[in-house]
């Protein structure tokens, strides 16, 4: 699946679940639920470096927080093939 296809998938899925995409970003604990991953899990990768891109940037009281297709671009990369 391309990159934009997999940002559309995500926006999609947040939409089914009633979370709300602010400027195309979403909370740690929503991005890590999208990739199938824990989110304790995920936060220790932010705080080691690894894992995508999370930017300081608040969503929904969250201090960070990622770009949809940025956690796209990633999951392609990563060959993350969460089926939704």
């Amino acid at each position: 699946m391309r990159i934009a296809e997999r940002a559309e998938a995500f926006a999609r899925v947040c939409e089914a679940l009633g979370v709300q995409v602010e400027s195309n970003r979403v909370g740690p604990r929503t991005a890590a639920e999208l990739i199938g991953m824990n989110p304790k899990t995920f936060g220790g990768w932010r705080n080691q470096g690894i894992g995508p891109q999370a930017e300081r940037i608040p969503v929904r009281g969250s201090q960070y927080s990622y770009d949809l297709n940025v956690l796209a671009a990633w999951a392609v990369d990563q060959k993350i093939e969460k089926k939704f």
